[in-house]
Order: C-alpha cells, then structure tokens, then sequence
C-alpha cells in the first residue's frame, strides 16, 4: 500500500487480438510483421520508448533525432523502410517538412506525425495532403498500432492520404 495522499497506479493490460485493423475501435493492439519503421524524435527518452513499443508490436525500428538525419537514414535504407513515424517539432528541419521531402521520393510511403500540439495548428495546407495520420502527444499503444496498422493496409492497396482519427 502507499502512503495517504500519494495515490495509486494500475497498470491495465488489454488482450491482444487478430481482428482487422480498419473495423475496430483501438481498444486492441494491432502488431506488425517484420515491416521496418523510421522513428524520427530529438527526444532521446521519447525515442527509446517508442523504439521500444515498436519492436514489441512486431516492427524493425531505425531511428534518427530529427528531420535532416532522418533524410540521411531514409535514403539509405529506402527500398526497406515500410513507414515514417515522426515527432512535429524538432530542429533543424520539422516534422511537416520531412514529410513533404520523403513524400517527393515516394509519395505511397505512409507517414505519421505525432504533436503535443493541437492536431489543427499542426496540419496547414500542405502538411494536409502529405501526412497520412495524425496522433496528439502522450499516444497510447493500442493507437498507435492500429494506426500503422492502417496506413500499411492502404500503402499495400495503393491507397494515401490522410486517414480521420
């Protein structure tokens, strides 16, 4: 028991399913098989994290800290890279900006921006119609994997554009 006052954590561990990505809730995680991701965050501790929950859900994860070294890592491992998933803000070059520079290379690849910012001042015009998803900062895992999920099931169709969350 803790002391009076300090509160109390739970930690709920939801069974994992098979069930189709795009007719469920994301009360299920969703798990990948062997796709490679690039997970782009200047935060170390952030970055660690989502590598880590990545590699649990079944994906091969290759980081980079921000936008400019992404760019590197992209173009040396393009033909493997199965999807982007980014931090917004970062320096040297954001989130938006290297969405729209992997895009010019392959416009079919999936991208998705994570923001602790509002989802609307996150996405102008352009940003729009180059992001494929959308997830507000803390993301839990059941999200996010069902929303790989379904960027990689419309990037396998040949399908893009921004899937409403």
């Amino acid at each position: 028991s803790s002391p009076a006052g300090d509160g109390t954590s739970i930690q709920i561990f939801l069974p994992i399913t098979d069930a189709d990505c795009s007719t469920q809730q994301a009360t299920h995680v969703y798990h990948g098989h062997g796709e490679t991701i690039l997970l782009v965050d200047d935060q170390q501790h952030l970055r660690e994290t989502f590598h880590e929950v990545l590699e649990s859900l079944g994906y091969v994860v290759l980081e980079a800290c921000d936008g400019i070294e992404a760019l590197d890592v992209y173009f040396k491992h393009a033909v493997k890279i199965s999807a982007v998933v980014s931090d917004v803000m970062m320096p040297r070059m954001q989130g938006g900006e290297l969405a729209a520079r992997i895009k010019q290379h392959n416009p079919m690849l999936p991208v998705l921006l994570m923001s602790g910012y509002d989802r609307d001042d996150v996405l102008n015009g352009d940003t729009r119609g180059l992001v494929d998803q959308v997830l507000s900062k803390p993301v839990a895992v059941d999200v996010l994997s069902q929303a790989l999920c379904q960027m990689l099931a419309r990037s396998k169709s040949g399908q893009h554009g921004l899937l409403e969350s």
